[in-house]
């Protein structure tokens, strides 16, 4: 996977390197709020969650970058599922680079990438609770697709709405 240069940030694929760095990103109290992630209680769960989007960076048939921002990785953007005409895109930045447009610029990024690359439709979803991320999706010319689903997550039970762009719209 090739990098990918914006004004500010570069997309890159996961490194070794990259390992404690994604592990504090996951580990973050706000970043799993909404980020759907298991609480990690072992090594292993740290290992096992990177090697996941380690790999996800290395397959030519997913897509998942680093965000860096001046070479420090921030977070990172990657597909969450796929079907016949369209991939789910979703995200995590950790806290300190939020509210600064980031993840607007590499989600858009991002949705470009996949528009290269054959991608008919970018659709993403986010906690209604989460007015930032879905705020991303609509920089991004992500539109409401009538589609929404109940999640439990962490106990409680949160409202999930989707968004999406199709290539031939453009961002």
């Amino acid at each position: 996977m090739n990098l990918i240069k914006t004004s500010r940030l570069e997309l890159r694929p996961l490194s070794d390197a990259d390992r404690d760095r994604v592990v504090d990103i996951l580990r973050d109290e706000t970043v799993k709020r909404t980020y759907m992630v298991p609480d990690i209680t072992s090594r292993e769960m740290e290992e096992k969650l990177f090697r996941h989007l380690w790999s996800l960076t290395r397959s030519r048939e997913r897509f998942a970058w680093a965000v860096c921002c001046q070479g420090e990785l921030i977070g990172f953007v990657h597909e969450v599922e796929r079907q016949d005409d369209w991939v789910e895109l979703g995200w995590a930045l950790h806290p300190l680079w939020h509210g600064q447009g980031f993840a607007t610029e590499a989600v858009c990024a991002a949705i470009e990438a996949m528009f290269a690359q054959g991608v008919a439709e970018v659709r993403a979803g986010a906690f209604e609770s989460n007015p930032a991320s879905i705020q991303v999706m609509e920089k991004c010319g992500m539109q409401p697709i009538g589609l929404t689903e109940q999640i439990s997550y962490r106990g409680q039970q949160h409202r999930c709405v989707y968004r999406s762009i199709r290539r031939q719209e453009k961002l």
